[in-house]
């Protein structure tokens, strides 16, 4: 059974039957649209995930809910208190984001 709906994917896939392939080269999981904190507001928790293709970044909040932010220059993300570019975080680093 598993082999059968291999085969029709792999099929639909080069027939152009799956419209969802520029989705396998992003690493950000659709789980909200990006959206910046309100001012004076932050999010702090874990990076889940990291898209460097739209400059984006998924963090757990203590609520447990996952939100994406697109880090622009009306965003900064500090690590331990010191403000951290884009190219310098990690998956796990525990992060503040804010709103400048």
């Amino acid at each position: 059974m598993k082999t059968k709906r291999l085969i029709t994917v792999f099929v639909l896939s080069l027939t152009g039957g799956i419209r969802t392939a520029p989705l396998l080269y992003a690493d950000i999981t659709p789980v909200n649209f990006p959206t910046p904190p309100p001012q004076g507001n932050s999010v702090t928790g874990p990076i889940l995930n990291i898209d460097p293709v739209n400059h984006q970044i998924q963090v757990k909040d203590y609520k447990g809910m996952v939100q994406t932010f697109r880090i622009d220059e009306f965003i900064q993300v500090y690590r331990n208190g010191l403000p951290m570019a884009f190219v310098d975080l990690g998956l796990g680093d525990v992060v503040t984001v804010t709103a400048k």
